[in-house]
């Protein structure tokens, strides 16, 4: 789905929540969200496992790790039908073309 049409789709469901039953299904919606929100969060950044980064970033070797799905035309697409869901990893060449970027 290119990005005008998940714009309009968006735009759709802005429509339908500005009505008296969208109305409802958001306040539904966003109660869980509230309570979640006023959770406390810790301040402590101990329990946060950073490695300040030393070296010049032109002899670094970098990786970028995404739970989204992403995937090249032509690699085998993760399997988004399964109960369990898909654990399997893909890589890609740092100089894919963004055409051939996919998501599951």
């Amino acid at each position: 789905m290119d990005i005008f049409k998940k714009i309009k789709l968006w735009r759709g469901i802005g429509q339908i929540l500005n009505t008296k039953m969208g109305s409802s299904i958001s306040h539904a919606i966003g109660q869980p969200v509230n309570w979640m929100a006023s959770l406390p969060v810790s301040t402590n950044n101990d329990d946060i496992p950073w490695t300040p980064f030393k070296k010049p970033l032109l002899e670094s070797c970098l990786a970028i790790v995404s739970t989204a799905g992403f995937y090249l035309e032509d690699d085998e697409p993760f399997d988004i039908d399964s109960a369990r869901g898909d654990a399997s990893f893909r890589t890609s060449p740092s100089n894919f073309a963004k055409e051939k970027l996919k998501i599951a």
